[in-house]
């Protein structure tokens, strides 16, 4: 029984994508997040790593957690850039981008202009993004993967942390909060 070259190629391509998948995930180094995160995201990141650090004071957690963002945003960009999406699918990561720069709007918001910080709100904007991205990589990640993405959400979405991050009176998370609400308008601006 011989095999067609398109058989083959389809075997081939799957294979390299699986490929790219495990080395996405054992190679969360500097260098891979590189090409799949500019500087002002992973500058974003550094800091997301520092407010998490001084929130659980346990370094090796807020490894842990930055390292399941950058597996989930490179396995992402991966299944994109492979064209592994069907177009319903695109359309979802169109609503997640969406979403996300609502959510991003938000946190500035709350940030910035006193008393403004509304946790249901938050709380409403993070579970339709969770709901969303579980949908959409739940049917091309390993559920080990997906568990990761929704204890990610379990964290961010915990009202203890994000009242605290959101509290101006506690003083040891303004720089950091600062510098995140900085980056993220810049970030924004450059998606207009």
């Amino acid at each position: 029984m011989s095999s067609s070259p398109d058989t083959d190629r389809f075997k081939t391509n799957e294979l390299a994508l699986r490929v790219q998948k495990k080395l996405a995930s054992k190679m969360s180094n500097k260098s891979m997040v590189k090409m799949y995160i500019d500087d002002r995201s992973g500058h974003l990141l550094d800091n997301l790593y520092r407010v998490i650090k001084t929130y659980t004071n346990n370094k090796k957690q807020s490894e842990k957690i930055i390292k399941s963002v950058i597996k989930i945003i490179i396995k992402s960009s991966l299944l994109i850039r492979n064209k592994q999406l069907s177009e319903q699918e695109l359309s979802t990561c169109e609503t997640i981008k969406t979403k996300l720069q609502s959510l991003m709007m938000s946190f500035i918001s709350f940030y910035e202009v006193d008393f403004s910080y509304d946790f249901s709100y938050l709380n409403k904007q993070l579970t339709q993004i969770r709901t969303l991205l579980v949908t959409l990589l739940s049917k091309h990640m390993q559920p080990k993967n997906v568990q990761k993405l929704e204890n990610l959400f379990v964290f961010f979405n915990n009202k203890q942390f994000l009242d605290t991050i959101f509290n101006k009176k506690n003083e040891i998370y303004r720089p950091y909060m600062t510098t995140i609400v900085t980056d993220l308008n810049v970030l924004l601006d450059g998606n207009s």
